[in-house]
């Protein structure tokens, strides 16, 4: 591969989504297929699938990133305590676990390791993050990867370097991910000694996107090949191949490997479809994001503070004059009628502020614009000196208050000189 590489984490993981397909089930062959039809036809370079696989208790591998199958299946109990035959009975339920509506008909089975191998080895780069704490997993990847004549298309990684060894000495390329910065273990000096890649081939290192500057720098000076991982917005992946990363690990390829808008107003709304689209990962909490309700509208839960970034209709194409539309709902009304739903608008980039003040170097300049379920309607100006939380100088506009179930239509004019607010129900406006 030349240029960027676009690691898909977990076959596009539990927290992702498309502007076709919904949410893609995570380790299972029909999110990696629909995944990969994503990202064909998004023409995104250099793809690699993210797999995590684990040991049964007869020495079969399969896919699973958890020590249990309680999260992803119908049933229950530890990965170990299943044989390859009691395997073929598990369910996947993406329909519960990751409120995907749109995969609800689609019965799924956690696959075998030896069955996504067959399937996507070969075809695509695949990195197999070996899990489980003991190092027969890797001796299975490697023996299944040598039968199939695919040791050249994987990348073998892992938290701990024990879980590596068979996979060097079967000559498979290696991906150490060593502690986070500043614990013990994680100066390059520490991770050379480690010594877990194979002769001629390159040392792979997996990184936090909240690592520092100095400190990716001083991995990538040390002749280390760096992946940044798990990285939500474009603003992390520009700061780390900014520093020199060959690769970025994200849950969310299209919009993060995108540079441009991916969806156009006049197209089929995703969330119509009960569908998360690309680029709708939570910039400001890592990589979850809330959940869909029924008819497609819920972003998250009561008493979550999470900001969404809408990512396929971003970068605005010309940002100096534009409307935003917005319809807002409180299913609920509880005992603090100053609970609000709340707007960011006018950034320079994606990553996310805050209603408060914001705090710390580097934040970007922005406005908040909150609707409180007692009615107000607030504008607030963010900047990076974080002193203001007043409304942009302006009085909150009182408007109707809210009642449990009542959807508020809203609309926000940009202009280069002005920004109006308009609550479009009742006509208030400033």
């Amino acid at each position: 591969m030349t240029g960027t590489q676009w690691t898909i984490h977990r076959t596009g993981g539990e927290r992702t989504g498309s502007l076709y397909f919904g949410q893609m089930p995570e380790n299972t062959l029909e999110g990696a297929r629909a995944i990969m039809e994503l990202v064909a036809s998004q023409a995104i370079p250099n793809p690699i699938l993210n797999i995590q696989c684990r040991l049964l208790s007869d020495g079969g591998g399969v896919l699973m990133h958890d020590t249990t199958v309680d999260a992803t299946t119908t049933s229950t109990g530890s990965v170990t305590d299943y044989t390859t035959a009691s395997w073929q009975g598990l369910v996947c339920d993406p329909e519960v676990w990751m409120a995907a509506p749109a995969w609800a008909a689609v019965k799924i089975r956690p696959p075998m390791l030896a069955d996504f191998l067959r399937e996507w080895g070969g075809k695509v780069a695949l990195n197999v993050g070996l899990y489980g704490g003991y190092v027969g997993v890797g001796a299975a990847v490697v023996a299944q990867a040598t039968a199939l004549g695919i040791q050249d298309t994987i990348i073998c990684g892992a938290f701990a370097t024990s879980e590596l060894n068979a996979a060097k000495a079967g000559g498979l390329r290696t991906m150490y991910y060593p502690p986070d910065e500043g614990n013990t273990g994680s100066t390059a000096a520490e991770i050379l000694a480690t010594n877990v890649w194979a002769a001629g081939l390159p040392k792979f290192v997996g990184v936090s996107a909240a690592s520092s500057d100095a400190y990716v720098q001083s991995l990538v000076s040390a002749g280390l090949t760096v992946h940044g991982y798990f990285v939500t917005t474009r603003f992390q992946r520009d700061r780390l191949l900014g520093l020199g990363c060959t690769g970025i690990i994200t849950a969310d390829p299209v919009y993060v490997a995108k540079t441009t808008a991916i969806h156009r107003s006049g197209g089929a709304d995703p969330y119509t479809l009960n569908a998360w689209p690309a680029g709708a990962l939570l910039a400001d909490q890592g990589n979850g994001r809330g959940v869909l309700s029924a008819n497609g509208v819920r972003f998250d839960s009561v008493n979550s503070i999470y900001f969404v970034v809408p990512g396929s209709r971003c970068p605005i194409a010309t940002p100096t004059s534009y409307t935003i539309t917005a319809s807002v709902t409180f299913n609920t009304i509880g005992a603090d009628a100053t609970r609000s739903a709340q707007l960011i608008l006018c950034a320079p980039d994606d990553r996310a502020t805050s209603g408060a003040p914001n705090v710390g170097a580097g934040i970007p300049d922005s406005y908040s614009f909150l609707f409180r379920a007692n009615g107000n309607l607030e504008l607030y100006k963010n900047t990076r000196a974080g002193q203001l939380n007043s409304n942009s100088g302006l009085a909150a506009l009182a408007t109707t208050a809210v009642t449990g179930g009542q959807t508020v239509p809203i609309t926000i004019q940009v202009t280069p000189t002005q920004i109006i607010v308009t609550r479009t129900d009742t006509g208030a406006t400033r």
